[in-house]
């Protein structure tokens, strides 16, 4: 029997890219095309995670909006939320304000949850992973 190690290692595999459409509104909008997202790496994870934390008022806390933020922004293939002459067309100057001014909120969230759930999170398991990286 071939020993578990070897065959993790051979299910290294080049990211998939998978198809996700957040919302209805998004489906007239986008006339049949979709968005192509991937999973987070571990590396990527982690980044996330200390990039969230915040200071106020003295204490380190850590901000769900901008941990999901940079989920969406990283993990989302197509379209490009980072690409200079759509954020200037959209007369944003950051790749977030762009995020925000073409997304609604919760289109933002059910895209950020769909990249989680590529990444190995189950649907609960998102908000409780969350949760946890609150913990010290």
């Amino acid at each position: 029997m071939e020993p578990l190690e070897n065959l993790l290692i051979e299910a290294i595999a080049e990211p998939e890219v998978f198809e996700f459409v957040p919302s209805e509104r998004l489906k007239k909008a986008l006339k049949g095309r979709v968005f192509k997202i991937r999973a987070m790496t571990n590396t990527e994870y982690r980044a996330f995670t200390k990039a969230a934390y915040v200071s106020k008022n003295g204490k380190r806390e850590f901000d769900n909006i901008k941990f999901t933020e940079a989920v969406v922004l990283d993990c989302t293939i197509e379209p490009n939320f980072r690409k200079v002459e759509a954020i200037e067309n959209a007369g944003c100057v950051t790749p977030d304000q762009f995020l925000h001014k073409v997304l609604l909120p919760g289109e933002i969230d059910k895209l950020a949850n769909e990249i989680a759930r590529h990444s190995g999170f189950g649907v609960q398991d998102v908000e409780e992973a969350y949760e946890d990286t609150k913990k010290p």
